[in-house]
C-alpha cells in the first residue's frame, strides 16, 4: 500500500490542480491579479499569475490528507521537516506575489532568498554532505557544505524564475525533474521525499494544461511566486538525492543509480546553463547580472519565429536526451562522466548564435 500511495499522490495532485485551476483563474480576474503586458512580454492581455499558489496549496492538501488518513506510519516521516519546508515555500511564495504585484528590489529579494535557504540548511541540515569523488572531492566540511548548498539553492530558485519567460518551460522542467527525482526516492524507500516530489510533479503537469492553453479565458501563468518555489523544491530534491546513494534498496541493482550526482544535475542543466550565460553576458556588457533583458535562450528561439510550444518542446527534448545520455554513460569514472556530459550540454549555446545569424541574414 505504501508503494502505491506514492503514485496515487502524483495522480491525485494532478486531478486536484486541474479542477482547482479554473477557480483560481476566476479569482485572479475578479481582483485583477493579472500579469500586464510590457515590452519584454509576448502577451497582449492581462493574464492571471497565481499558478504557483494553486500548485502549493494542492501539495499541502495532499500532505494533510495523507496525515489524516494516517498513511504515514513510517519511521522516516519527519513532520518537523515537512513543516519547515512548507513554511519556507510559503514565505517564498508571498515574496513572489509581492514581486508580481508591486516589484521587489533584486538585492532585497536575494537577501530574503538567502535567509530562507540558510534556515533550511542550518535548522534542518538540508545540505550536500558528500561529492562522492566528483572533482576528487568526497566528504565536505560543514562550512564548504553550507556554502555549496546555499549557492545551489539560490541558483536554482533564480534559474527557474529566469527561464519562466515562455509558456510551459519552467513548469515542464520542474515536473520532469521532480518526477525523476521522486522515482529515485521511491526506489530507495524514501517515501516522504518521494511523496513531496511526485505531488509537485503531478500538480505542475496539470498546471501546464492551462498555462499552454491557447484560449486566453483559461490561461494562467506561474508568476514569480510559482517559479521561485518550484526552483526551491528542485534544489531540495537534488540535495537530498545526492546524499542517498548508500540507501539503495537491496532489491534494486546498485548500478542503476551509479554516478547519480551527474545524472540528476542534467535534469536542471538548461536553467543552470541559461542563467550562467545571461549573467556572464550582462556583466561583460557592464550591466547588472540581475537586470532583465530578452537575451535568454528561449528568447532566441522565439526570434527564430518558433512558437512558445515549439520552443518549450525543443528545450525539453534537449533535457530528456541529455538525461538519457548521462544515464547511458553512468559506468564511466564519475569525473569523466561529468566532463563528457557537461561538454555535450554546452551545445545548447549554439541556439543564440543561430538566432543572431538568422537575424543578420533575414533581410
Amino acid at each position: 500500500m505504501k508503494d502505491e500511495i506514492m503514485f496515487v499522490c502524483f495522480f491525485v495532485s494532478m486531478i486536484v490542480t486541474y479542477f482547482q485551476m479554473p477557480y483560481i483563474i476566476n479569482y485572479a480576474k475578479k481582483f485583477k491579479l493579472l500579469d500586464k503586458p510590457t515590452f519584454r512580454k509576448s502577451h497582449d492581455f492581462g493574464i492571471p499569475y497565481l499558478g504557483g499558489v494553486c500548485i502549493f496549496f494542492t501539495v499541502v492538501f495532499i500532505m494533510l490528507l495523507l496525515s489524516i488518513m494516517n498513511v504515514f506510519s513510517i519511521p522516516a516521516f519527519d513532520f518537523k521537516l515537512a513543516f519547515g519546508l512548507f513554511l519556507t515555500l510559503l514565505v517564498l511564495i508571498v515574496l513572489g506575489l509581492v514581486d508580481d504585484f508591486y516589484g521587489v528590489n533584486p538585492l532585497k529579494k536575494l537577501t530574503i532568498q538567502i535567509l530562507l535557504s540558510t534556515y533550511l540548511i542550518v535548522i534542518f541540515d538540508i545540505r550536500i554532505f558528500n561529492m562522492n569523488g566528483l572533482l576528487g572531492i568526497y566528504y565536505l566540511n560543514y562550512y564548504v557544505s553550507f556554502i555549496l548548498s546555499l549557492f545551489l539553492m539560490i541558483l536554482l530558485i533564480n534559474s527557474f524564475n529566469l527561464i519562466d519567460g515562455i509558456d510551459g518551460l519552467s513548469a515542464s522542467i520542474s515536473s520532469l525533474s521532480n518526477f525523476l527525482i521522486g522515482y529515485y526516492f521511491f526506489k530507495n524507500g524514501l517515501l516522504f521525499n518521494a511523496t513531496i516530489m511526485l505531488s509537485f510533479s503531478g500538480a505542475s503537469i496539470a498546471f501546464l494544461f492551462y498555462n499552454m492553453n491557447s484560449k486566453l479565458t483559461k490561461k494562467i501563468f506561474l508568476g514569480d511566486n510559482g517559479s521561485m518555489s518550484l526552483g526551491l523544491i528542485s534544489a531540495y530534491g537534488i540535495i537530498q538525492a545526492t546524499n542517498q546513494p548508500h540507501l539503495i534498496s537491496d532489491l534494486v541493482d546498485e548500478n542503476l543509480f551509479k554516478n547519480i550526482q551527474v545524472i540528476i544535475i542534467t535534469i536542471v542543466s538548461y536553467p543552470l546553463l541559461d542563467t550562467l550565460r545571461v549573467f556572464v553576458v550582462r556583466v561583460m556588457k557592464g550591466g547588472s547580472p540581475f537586470r532583465a533583458d530578452k537575451n535568454h535562450i528561449h528568447h532566441h528561439l522565439l526570434k527564430l519565429h518558433l512558437t512558445h510550444k515549439k520552443s518549450t518542446l525543443i528545450i525539453i527534448t534537449y533535457t530528456i536526451l541529455l538525461f538519457l545520455l548521462a544515464f547511458k554513460l553512468r559506468f564511466l569514472d564519475i569525473n569523466t562522466h561529468f566532463f563528457v556530459v557537461f561538454s555535450i550540454s554546452l551545445m545548447i549555446y549554439i541556439i543564440p548564435f543561430i538566432s543572431k545569424f538568422y537575424k543578420k541574414n533575414e533581410y
